[in-house]
């Protein structure tokens, strides 16, 4: 994967060439804007499948656990970029916990380990013909449960259909509508 340049538009999995070790870890996949690094430990690196860490690209910042093994990790990422990358998609920055419910009851949430970034917990969802990511995103007057940022995408527009009744001024984008 790391080096076809559109796997992945967001994030980087890095080719072998660019894999880096420093700080006692081997960084493999890194943040749009190298704002997150994630990589696995070089002690744990003789593992079959070694849990995989991430920090903030910032000197002097704690690594910590975000996964509990690569395999587990590669599906994460992998949903979460086809979510974000996918041919048909919808997008919503401050969905209410229970709009995003209702948006995606045609899912059902896989049972991955929540992600830290982009916000914590970031979750993963799947059905017949669409995928989803959600993390929260507080808006300015939550109190208490935060909003969610939503991104679901499908192969197909058809796949992507079950959205539209829940359409509101929240949806940035909703490809069938948007181009």
């Amino acid at each position: 994967f790391g080096t076809a340049p559109d796997a992945f538009l967001l994030n980087r999995l890095l080719p072998p060439t660019d894999i880096a070790e420093g700080d006692g870890f081997t960084v493999f996949y890194v943040e749009e804007q190298a704002v997150y690094l994630w990589g696995i430990a070089n002690d744990d690196l003789g593992e079959d499948d070694p849990p995989v860490w991430r920090r903030e690209n910032e000197p002097g910042k704690t690594w910590v656990k975000e996964s509990p093994k690569v395999s587990v990790f590669m599906v994460q990422m992998v949903v979460m970029s086809a979510a974000l990358n996918g041919p048909y998609g919808a997008a919503a920055a401050w969905l209410s916990p229970e709009e995003t419910e209702h948006v995606l009851a045609p899912l059902r949430q896989l049972d991955l380990p929540p992600w830290h970034w982009p916000g914590d917990p970031a979750r993963w969802y799947a059905g017949e013909d669409a995928v989803a990511f959600t993390c929260p995103n507080p808006a300015p007057d939550d109190e208490g449960t935060a909003h969610l940022s939503v991104w679901v995408s499908s192969l197909s527009e058809a796949g992507i259909r079950f959205v539209e009744p829940h359409l509101s001024d929240a949806w940035d984008y909703y490809s069938p509508r948007d181009g």
